[in-house]
């Protein structure tokens, strides 16, 4: 697990966890390692120390 740093950054990555953003919404959200989405980022931007995947599926509606 990353641990902070208390200046804007994270040393490490954090395990078991992905991220993707949401072309709906246009934010990113966070999953674990078995794909269960845990939440979305409320601002702009990518979470930080997290492994970023392309999504497989356009967007319904």
């Amino acid at each position: 697990m990353g641990t902070n740093t208390g200046n804007g950054h994270r040393k490490g990555q954090q395990k078991d966890r992905y991220q993707q953003e949401n072309l709906l919404t246009k934010l990113f959200d966070l999953f674990d390692g078995n794909g269960n989405y845990l939440r979305s980022k409320k601002s702009e931007g990518k979470f930080k120390g997290v492994e970023t995947r392309k999504t497989k599926k356009p967007p319904r509606g």
